[in-house]
């Protein structure tokens, strides 16, 4: 049985729309996902109607990003979210906002550097996706500045380069009492991202705890076998479910393209994640 709980469409920055997505889902024998598009529930209700007729269990999430005044970079989880998402909804709309005066700081940083784009011909591509740094980079693929997606990032977009700038984000707190207000889970993901030491990681998870976080992604596509060992360790350790999705995307990031699989897409998530959403 393929468990994957963490994946994304084109409601944010995924290849697949929701029904794509979950029908792709079916064809390869996924039995429980969840749709985690970052910052929108707007995904959520398309995917769950194209389950009619599919063996797919489907999970109501979403992906939030949280302030991290350290390199590295916060993400949370909200996994089996219910239908009072008001404060959610809230919180999402926060998001939003800090994003597009973010993506409008960056275009004018491409403008100013001699290429022509506007934030109306970035949302005119991707009329229905809450917009980010990925259509930023397809949109230099579309028009030939790079080759390939991952070059736009490398040389333009990722931390350090030409065109980046930092996101506003949530603060741990609120983003929790959001999820937790629909009963949802809240759940570390990719932990390996927070760029921590294992000591200063397992410090801080017990602070974590403490402030009311359900579990941790043990299992990630870019995560080795023994590091989502030692991840699933201390989750152990801390009283903390854990979870595991592959983060797809869509096929044109590989190293995040095999649904329900960990460990680069060659292994297999194991079935005892789905505790987090029991």
């Amino acid at each position: 049985m393929l468990i994957d709980l963490h994946s994304h469409s084109t409601s944010s920055d995924g290849q697949d729309s929701p029904a794509e997505l979950i029908a792709k889902a079916d064809k390869m024998g996924i039995r429980y996902l969840a749709l985690t598009d970052h910052d929108t529930l707007a995904g959520l209700d398309e995917a769950e109607r194209a389950t009619q007729d599919t063996c797919v269990t489907f999970i109501r999430g979403v992906e939030l990003e949280i302030e991290w005044p350290h390199v590295g970079e916060f993400h949370l989880l909200g996994l089996n979210l219910g239908p009072n998402d008001e404060q959610l909804q809230k919180a999402l709309e926060m998001q939003r906002e800090g994003r597009k005066e973010r993506n409008e700081q960056i275009l004018a940083l491409m403008r100013k550097a001699g290429i022509s784009i506007t934030y109306e011909d970035l949302q005119a591509k991707n009329p229905s996706a809450v917009l980010g740094r990925p259509h930023i980079a397809q949109y230099l693929v579309d028009i030939g500045k790079v080759k390939h997606y991952q070059q736009a990032f490398d040389l333009y977009l990722a931390y350090g380069r030409p065109f980046y700038l930092p996101k506003k984000a949530l603060p741990l707190e609120y983003a929790l009492q959001a999820i937790h207000s629909c009963k949802g889970k809240a759940v570390i993901a990719h932990p390996m991202s927070l760029c921590l030491s294992w000591r200063n990681l397992d410090a801080r998870l017990a602070d974590f705890k403490a402030m009311g976080i359900d579990g941790l992604e043990a299992y990630h596509s870019t995560c080795s076998v023994a590091h989502c060992q030692r991840l699933r360790e201390l989750a152990d350790k801390h009283g903390l479910l854990i979870s595991g999705g592959s983060d797809y995307h869509g096929e044109h990031t590989k190293k995040l393209g095999r649904l329900g699989h960990y460990h680069f897409g060659k292994r297999a998530i194991p079935e005892d994640v789905l505790k987090i959403i029991q």
